[in-house]
């Protein structure tokens, strides 16, 4: 199915999560708890996802500079990962 129908039919489950409100409530599932994270990188306003994100990286990597491939795991980034592209 093309077209004008295929947009109906995605619409209905796309609208709700797209909606201002939804995305600002949208938070990773950390077993423990968040670290410390930053509004702004330098003069770049992290948007809340970004920040949600982002706080999801520093708790995974620790003390590295990036998390291992074993470190990431969707279950705690369930709800912004209809937001990753």
């Amino acid at each position: 199915m093309t077209g004008e129908h295929e947009t109906e039919r995605h619409g209905a489950w796309v609208r709700p999560h797209m909606d201002w409100g939804t995305i600002g409530r949208a938070r990773v599932r950390l077993p423990g708890p968040a670290p410390e994270t930053p509004a702004a990188i330098g003069d770049v306003e992290l948007m809340p996802l970004s920040r949600e994100f982002y706080g999801w990286w520093l708790w995974a990597r620790g003390s590295r500079i990036m998390p291992s491939p074993e470190d990431v795991n969707p279950r705690p980034l369930v709800e912004i990962l209809p937001y990753l592209r």
